[in-house]
């Protein structure tokens, strides 16, 4: 067989296969545009969360009929309810599920959190946290100690 007509067969093939490649070649995807208006109604501020939570909270507790046949139990002091100046939301870096977490733990005002030690309150908050399953990402020792630091600037 004649090297030429195999290396004219090879091009032939080559070339047909890359016409074939060149013409399957696939659209670039365009991404829909969204609108200023559009991205900020998707913007939900951390007071307008917490009400919402608040909301959901007290509809889903039903009142509690005390049972006649049981006996009283002793009642544990209430938490401190949050006042809008002592709210753990103003603090920096604490989001939704953090003040979740950190209510769930006891720590309902700035004024709490201001007297604890960053170790107590990480402490606490990770135990609960195991406990609730709140957040799959628990605060590290570096936010707690940033919270602390921030509530006693608050306090002062």
């Amino acid at each position: 067989m004649n090297p030429l007509i195999v290396i004219i067969a090879f091009v032939v093939i080559l070339a047909g296969l890359l016409y074939y490649l060149q013409g399957r070649q696939e659209e670039p995807e365009v991404l829909p545009v969204v609108s200023t208006e559009e991205k900020e109604r998707k913007i939900v501020k951390a007071s307008e969360y917490q009400a919402q939570y608040e909301q959901e909270a007290k509809e889903e507790k039903p009142a509690e009929e005390p049972d006649e046949k049981m006996e009283p139990e002793t009642e544990e002091p209430m938490p401190e309810e949050a006042t809008e100046d002592e709210d753990i939301s103003l603090l920096d870096g604490v989001g939704p599920k953090y003040q979740e977490l950190l209510r769930a733990a006891g720590y309902n005002t700035i004024q709490s959190i201001a007297e604890t030690t960053p170790e107590t309150l990480h402490t606490k908050l990770i135990d609960v946290n195991k406990e609730t399953e709140i957040t799959k990402r628990p605060p590290t020792i570096n936010n707690v100690e940033d919270w602390v630091k921030t509530a006693k600037a608050r306090q002062a």
